[in-house]
């Protein structure tokens, strides 16, 4: 657990022992600021046999309700997939969600207009956000999302829609033992 400041607000951060390794969500009392898988634990090995399973490593004292959201709603989807859909969402509360720039439209039709399980081209997305010829802008954005959890190795990266944003999480092609959502990208 550490608090960190970030415009304004106090931040507390729980960390997770999941599958694809320590995954650790950060917010304040208004929601959920970043999701992100840290590089530094391998993924676990898994077998078709042991269930998959994600448990909390760290944990603040007293935690938000929306970073409880976050936390059951990963490990829903790491134990039992199918019942993500119906779990309750947590609200997000990051600066790059708030204003009018492109980027924040983009994470915000994101958010608004595509519902869980929906496929959406960059190009589509741009036409969402009001500027159809902007798909290289939206790539952007998808980059700087805050609750990013892989950013690297582009062709590994599948972009699930988690309470309200997108997570988007590092997995090789065809290895899920669980199927993911299809791709937003």
């Amino acid at each position: 657990m550490k608090k960190q400041k970030e415009s304004g607000c106090t931040q507390k951060t729980i960390s997770l022992r999941s599958p694809l390794g320590t995954i650790q969500v950060s917010g304040c009392e208004n929601g959920v600021h970043t999701i992100q898988i840290l590089m530094d634990v391998a993924p676990a090995e898994r077998s078709s046999e042991a269930p998959l399973s994600c448990v909390v490593n760290d944990s603040p004292a007293e935690v938000s309700p929306e970073l409880q959201r976050c936390v059951e709603w990963l490990q829903a989807y790491f134990i039992e997939p199918r019942t993500t859909g119906s779990l309750p969402l947590p609200g997000f509360h990051h600066p790059a969600l708030q204003g009018d720039a492109f980027a924040s439209r983009v994470l915000q039709v994101l958010l608004r207009d595509v519902k869980f399980g929906e496929t959406v081209s960059y190009k589509r997305l741009a036409e969402m956000a009001g500027n159809p010829r902007a798909a290289r802008a939206v790539g952007g954005a998808m980059r700087r999302n805050p609750v990013s959890v892989a950013q690297s190795l582009i062709d590994r990266l599948v972009c699930m829609k988690c309470m309200d944003l997108h997570v988007s999480c590092l997995w090789s092609k065809g290895s899920s033992p669980h199927p993911l959502p299809p791709s937003h990208l």
